[in-house]
């Protein structure tokens, strides 16, 4: 584990400094009134991609339809609203994710999910490759990408490690989309890392939709009319089956 965090610290490096501690502005925001630990079915912490500039009004804007459906299934839906400084690669992952799991779970949540778009997905991916102490039990990720925040020459390498360092038995749903204007030209690299590394796992599941298209698909109404109730029932459910959702 120590070596996979060093090696992807090291490859992040290319693209930034991971100076400073989280800044003033970051905020973990119900989307609806909570229910509150005793009565919610678990936590699901929604982070959003990178270059938000009004962290309050650009996380709202940006917070997919799709979240609805996981709230109205008994679940707890928080946005963590990230400062612009806050979401330097090196930052985002290490230093603001990890507290803000930590306090859902000293308010009593079991269990507690990611759900994230674009870099924000990339991020929960590695969430889950922590310890289960420290890392979330798991995860959805929407067009996880670093295109634009590590060089290209590192993508393939960077979603490789990821994968592999996903634990068994923490359920995990990737959704690749076609039109992704930030995979550019490993779109298929991605699918087909993706889909090794989760085959034959009843817990997990790799999609990509036919006509639900782009990097923000997932922001979407059709998307969240397609696939949101499955995804709630997939994060709910006693034993995972990632058969619950459409291809």
């Amino acid at each position: 584990m120590l070596h996979f965090v060093a090696v992807v610290g090291a490859l992040l490096l290319g693209a930034c400094q991971t100076t400073g501690t989280p800044q003033r502005g970051t905020e973990l925001n119900p989307i609806a009134t909570p229910r509150g630990a005793q009565h919610a079915i678990g936590a699901v912490l929604y982070l959003h991609g990178k270059d938000s500039r009004n962290v309050r009004h650009e996380a709202e804007q940006r917070s997919p339809p799709m979240l609805n459906s996981l709230q109205s299934a008994g679940f707890d839906v928080f946005r963590l609203d990230l400062s612009p400084g806050d979401q330097a690669v090196g930052v985002f992952p290490n230093r603001v994710v990890p507290p803000a799991i930590r306090r859902l779970r000293e308010a009593g949540y079991r269990p507690v999910y990611l759900v994230g778009q674009s870099a924000g997905g990339w991020v929960a991916l590695m969430e889950i490759g922590k310890d289960a102490l420290a890392g979330a039990d798991g995860a959805i990720a929407f067009a996880p990408a670093l295109n634009g925040y590590a060089p290209i020459a590192n993508q393939v390498t960077l979603h490789r490690l990821t994968l592999d360092h996903l634990t068994n038995g923490r359920r995990v749903a990737i959704f690749h989309f076609r039109n992704d204007h930030l995979l550019l030209n490993w779109h298929g690299d991605a699918v087909r890392l993706s889909q090794t590394a989760l085959s034959g796992r009843p817990d997990a599941m790799v999609r990509v939709p036919d006509l639900i298209l782009g990097h923000d698909a997932a922001g979407e109404q059709s998307f969240a009319d397609r696939y949101g109730d499955c995804l709630a029932r997939f994060l709910a459910a006693d034993r995972a089956d990632q058969s619950v959702c459409p291809p």
